[in-house]
């Protein structure tokens, strides 16, 4: 039995708890663009011998019934500086008033990368999806030359900046969670900010090294940015720091995915090496596909609903109940949640 109609009102416009202020920030050092077209920069970009940058691909996978208008997820990947990504989820919830939930996470996006560049002037005002990608566009090719000379510069914007900026220019009805990073090609800095349930995994020779936390207010309602003064805001964001090396691995996910997968197969489907990130992310996205549309899987989401307390009625438990190694077993909840799934899939590599 899946939880998507059960918890449908906590993600429902107007569903908040009280704001919290808690800006986490977290350095590790130790050994421990397109917005929503699934491609990514073009090759070509100037390097500087010995620098580091991030080899992306990218995989989205709309809801099955929101793939008509391409689902509520965005997102986007940059050359500037090292590379810089960024994904948001719409919450569906505005849906429900008339307003398509995509707007939003995709003008978020958008104004996110561009900021990252700083290859344009910042529109507050309200326009639609059409619209900005337009104005994108233009901007973009009138600023080919700027993005260049960003990628030596060591007055870089942040990530968590990139999500302010995002939550001032977007206004519009909505809200998305979101996560922005960004890597310092000079020092193999990487920058993060996140807030939601939307996150990052860095995998080092194989293995975890590190995974952002989900921010909720309670189970299913992420922490999130939209119109005040139903909001959380970028100092609400966790804020990351890593110092990174050639060949570790990013996998940047909505929930759509790391809902529906357990880690341990994230990290055994995650890229080996830049060859192959593209594959990786395609096969991320489909087996978390699958696993959302699996009844009988046994997903993070039904597991983190299960250590709320919830479950399905007794009933239910003794209609489902099975003998399994000579016991009886009564059914649980269980199953995957229908979402947008998108990945972005990095590695880092050492500039030629």
């Amino acid at each position: 039995m899946q939880l998507a109609a059960a918890f449908r009102a906590f993600s429902a416009p107007g569903a908040r708890a009280p704001t919290m202020r808690s800006n986490l920030v977290v350095a590790v050092h130790s050994e421990a663009a397109q917005v929503s077209s699934g491609s990514v920069p073009a090759a070509g970009t100037q390097q500087v011998p010995g620098q580091l940058r991030l080899k992306f691909g990218v995989k989205n996978i709309p809801h099955p019934n929101k793939a008509h208008y391409g689902g509520e997820d965005a997102f986007f990947v940059s050359e500037v500086g090292g590379g810089a990504a960024g994904i948001a989820d719409g919450v569906g919830g505005w849906a429900e008033s008339g307003i398509n939930p995509a707007d939003y996470s995709k003008n978020f996006m958008a104004t996110a990368r561009s900021y990252l560049e700083d290859c344009a002037s910042l529109r507050p005002e309200v326009m639609s999806s059409g619209e900005w990608h337009a104005q994108q566009e233009r901007h973009q090719q009138a600023a080919a030359s700027s993005i260049t000379e960003a990628l030596s510069s060591s007055e870089a914007r942040t990530a968590v900046e990139a999500l302010d900026a995002a939550h001032r220019a977007t206004k519009l009805p909505g809200s998305a969670t979101a996560c922005v990073l960004r890597l310092d090609s000079h020092t193999g800095e990487l920058d993060a900010a996140n807030l939601g349930d939307s996150g990052f995994l860095i995998i080092r020779q194989g293995r975890l090294h590190f995974q952002s936390p989900a921010m909720q207010h309670y189970f299913d309602c992420p922490l999130q940015f939209g119109m005040p003064p139903d909001t959380d805001y970028a100092q609400d964001a966790a804020v990351f720091s890593f110092k990174l090396q050639p060949g570790d691995v990013i996998v940047m996910a909505t929930d759509g995915l790391l809902d529906n997968m357990q880690q341990e197969d994230i990290v055994r489907l995650a890229p080996r090496s830049a060859a192959d990130v593209e594959q990786a992310a395609a096969a991320l996205g489909e087996l978390a596909s699958r696993n959302a549309a699996d009844p009988e899987y046994e997903s993070p989401y039904t597991q983190g609903a299960l250590e709320e307390g919830m479950d399905i009625p007794i009933w239910e438990k003794l209609l489902g109940a099975k003998i399994k190694d000579g016991r009886l077993e009564l059914a649980k909840l269980r199953g995957g949640k229908m979402d947008d799934i998108t990945v972005v899939c990095a590695v880092v590599v050492a500039a030629a």
